[in-house]
Formats: C-alpha cells, structure tokens, sequence
C-alpha cells in the first residue's frame, strides 16, 4: 500500500526536493497518498531547492490535476547538510496556499544560534 497509495484521494501529492529525508516517502505512504506522490522539486547542483522554479513545479502538478497537499524544504539535507532558501520558499507557498513544511531534524537548533542562525536567514528573509 506505501508505494502506491490506495487508501487516499489520487489526486493528492506533496513536493519535496530528492535530497529529503525518507520519512517524507514514508509518511506520504501512511498517509495512504502513496510515496510515489511525492513529486521532486528542481534543485540546484548541491541539491537545494531552486525557488526559481518552484511555479513550474506547482503548474506541472496543478496542469495535471493535481491537488499539492504540502511543499517540504530542508533544514537541512541528511547528506550534504545544505539548507534550502526556506524564506523564499515560505513566501511561495503563502502566496499559493500550500502547506510549508520544514524538515529541520538535523538543522533547526540553528534558529537558536546567536552564530549560526544565518543558516536559516541566507534566503534573504529575516526569521526573527
């Protein structure tokens, strides 16, 4: 039932870059969605997610039908430790409606960091 989701609405999908944690798949599958309705978000060469084409991901989903349950950006990636533009990424999923999600099990104590914070503010919008 995981991989392919028969117990949820087919038309419901999240996007998340490749570089996210497999418990993204995973709850998509328990959630009875399918992980194969976790569709990739286009990243850059270090995997972060690229904000410029955030609105090709949502037209592409949406053109087909598809309901985007929730946008999941990293806070950050298990395996590069990168994080992705979470401020820009917030402001477009605001802007449309989308559940934003953050993984931030291996980076969110940065918020607290009076020297590491910056990993969260690089996307040129302040998190108090």
């Amino acid at each position: 039932m995981r991989p392919s989701g028969k117990t949820g609405p087919p038309d419901l999908v999240l996007l998340a870059p490749a570089s996210s944690h497999y418990s993204i798949a995973k709850a998509a599958g328990i959630m009875g969605m399918g992980e194969k309705k976790v569709l990739p978000l286009a990243t850059d060469s270090h995997g972060r997610v690229r904000v410029s084409k955030l609105e090709a991901s949502f037209q592409a989903a949406s053109g087909q039908g598809r309901r985007i349950v929730a946008l999941t950006a990293n806070a950050c990636a298990t395996g590069t430790g990168l994080y992705d533009p979470v401020g820009e990424i917030g402001d477009f999923c605001n802007e449309k409606g989308i559940w934003f999600h953050v993984d931030g099990a291996h980076g969110g104590a940065a918020l607290f960091s009076g020297t590491r914070k910056n990993f969260w503010t690089e996307s040129k919008r302040p998190i108090p």
